[in-house]
């Protein structure tokens, strides 16, 4: 596999990758698919406008201009879903309910969940109960929802459904878990800078942390709330800000001012009515009993509005001091048995509540024991297909390394090659050089007359192919045809020496320096300088007696 084709994967993978972080985004922070810039825009003014809770007068402007855009030709049918989906929530909003699940309807039908999911799961929040039941069914379909809306990136609604877990959480029963739900809650909120909305789940959060048995922890917090001038800006949410104060930290003072605010109000009937009740124990526990039998008297006109049968049981007990202390002890004793009634109703449904939290919680850690395992499959299966592709890339880096080196080494052999040949030539030139200055020398010391004598031994020298000088048989045979008197004089003078001393001494007798001799034979001059001495040592030369007079007399003789 060669290099180039490496080369083309690795150019693909970047393409992917590149393709991956261009494809088109959400409008962050919501989940809506982009369509027009004109609708766009149009869409995250309405989801901006109806976070801050703008008045119709702000939100029907822009539903109006979304409406009108859905019905320009070839608008398609996408910003017709939105046209209704955002008609229905205004409508909704109006009070006009039906007129909503209308338009809500009509989207649905329009809508192709397979291509736009997200409008699919909008629909589906804006048509939810009011109040679902804590159940097993309820909490899968938050959790679903959740776990979409954030897939999506819709911000808002994630965190939403992360507060209504929350909420779910801690009315089943599982404080740690809903304290968990609204720490993600408020996380999500805080990072688009809903800070309004945050200190509305603080709300929550004193619930859960009363529930616990936290009471100092939550009057602190509401405290600090309804003294927050951003979060005194809802009047609804300041209302009950005050009414947990009264019930979590038994203040009276919080009562009144929730009791006066709740008067304004024309749709909360069920606080009115459980503030009067709470008034009118109040009232009769510091010596004002005819107040007391006031708010006593409304509160039990008003006992149908109550929310739930807690409230209807306090409502009762409240109402049943009042008389008490008003002086009717009668109907004291039959508000007190409506009470008694009551209470048992309510504590069998505090039972089989009970009874319920615990099959959800068993339900809840069966299914948190399954997604922890399945999400250690997926971080094994995560762990093993990484260490699968980095053993991919290690052994393609080492196949390219090896082919790399193999390269190198090809490239590196080539160049010794080349500098061998080039060495070798210059060699051979050198060593042609080294017989041409032999011959010359050679010519000098042999008498010109004797033509014959010099013919043959440029013959013999030149008919010699070493690449580094001239070898030992080849000059000495030379070398006795040229002067046999002289190899044999020395040999039977100097019976110790080598053939390697013998080709020295000729060379020496024919009047060869250091340095021609060096070149001659392919060495230093250094080496010839100790060849030289050694020569002497074996010959027994004096150190007055001149080794190069004696060797050229010898070869004159």
């Amino acid at each position: 596999m060669s290099l180039k084709y490496y080369t083309r994967y690795f150019f693909c993978i970047i393409a992917l990758l590149t393709f991956a972080c261009n494809r088109q985004r959400n409008l962050e922070p919501y989940g809506w698919t982009p369509v027009s810039p004109e609708a766009d825009s149009l869409v995250v003014a309405l989801e901006r406008a109806w976070l801050a809770q703008e008045s119709d007068s702000v939100i029907k402007p822009l539903v109006d201009s979304l409406c009108t855009l859905a019905k320009a030709p070839g608008a398609g049918t996408v910003l017709a879903v939105r046209a209704h989906y955002w008609t229905g929530r205004r409508l909704t909003r109006l009070g006009m309910t039906d007129s909503g699940n209308y338009h809500y309807n009509l989207a649905l039908q329009l809508n192709d969940s397979a291509v736009h999911p997200y409008e699919t799961h909008r629909l589906l929040w804006a048509t939810e109960a009011p109040n679902p039941p804590y159940d097993t069914a309820t909490y899968d379909y938050l959790l679903n929802q959740y776990r979409f809306f954030k897939n999506a990136g819709d911000i808002p609604l994630s965190a939403s459904y992360a507060m209504d877990m929350g909420v779910l959480m801690n009315g089943s029963g599982q404080e740690k878990r809903a304290l968990f739900w609204l720490d993600q809650a408020d996380s999500l909120f805080s990072s688009i800078g809903l800070t309004r909305v945050v200190l509305g789940n603080q709300l929550n959060r004193s619930t859960v942390l009363c529930m616990n048995g936290d009471t100092a922890s939550a009057v602190a917090i509401l405290r600090t709330l309804v003294a927050d001038t951003i979060f005194s800006q809802d009047e609804y949410a300041l209302n009950i800000a005050y009414n947990n104060l009264f019930v979590f930290g038994h203040d009276t003072t919080a009562l009144f001012k929730a009791y006066w605010m709740v008067r304004d109000f024309d749709d909360c009937p069920n606080l009115l009515t459980l503030y009067e009740g709470a008034l009118a124990g109040v009232m009769a526990n510091i010596g004002h009993p005819d107040s007391g039998l006031f708010y006593a008297r409304s509160a039990l006109k008003n006992l149908r509005y109550a929310e739930n049968r807690r409230h209807t049981v306090d409502i009762l007990a409240w109402t049943a001091i009042a008389y008490a202390a008003a002086g009717d002890s009668d109907s004291a004793y039959i508000l007190t048995e409506r009470r008694l009634e009551e209470a048992e109703d309510l504590m069998e449904e505090a039972r089989n509540t009970k009874v319920l939290n615990h099959d959800f919680n068993v339900f809840l850690t069966e299914k948190e024991a399954a997604e922890n395992k399945h999400r250690h499959h997926q971080h094994m299966w995560l762990i093993a297909g990484a260490i699968l592709f980095l053993a991919v890339i290690l052994y393609v880096a080492w196949r390219m390394r090896r082919r790399w080196k193999s390269h190198a080494s090809a490239a590196s052999q080539e160049h010794l090659d080349l500098e061998k040949s080039r060495r070798h030539s210059l060699a051979m030139q050198l060593a042609l050089e080294q017989k041409e200055t032999l011959i010359d020398n050679i010519r000098k010391n042999i008498p010109p007359e004797n033509k014959d004598l010099h013919t043959r031994i440029e013959t013999a020298i030149r008919a010699h192919n070493g690449s580094y000088g001239v070898d030992n048989d080849t000059f000495i045979t030379t070398f006795t045809e040229i002067q046999p008197h002289f190899i044999s004089a020395l040999k039977e003078s100097y019976p110790a020496l080598t053939p390697a001393d013998i080709r020295l001494a000729s060379m020496i007798a024919i009047g060869l320096t250091n340095k021609q001799i060096a070149a001659t034979l392919g060495i230093r001059p250094e080496s010839v300088k100790q060849a030289r001495w050694r020569l002497r040592t074996k010959m027994n030369l004096t150190p007055d007696r001149n080794l190069d007079t004696l060797l050229m007399d010898l070869n004159k003789n």
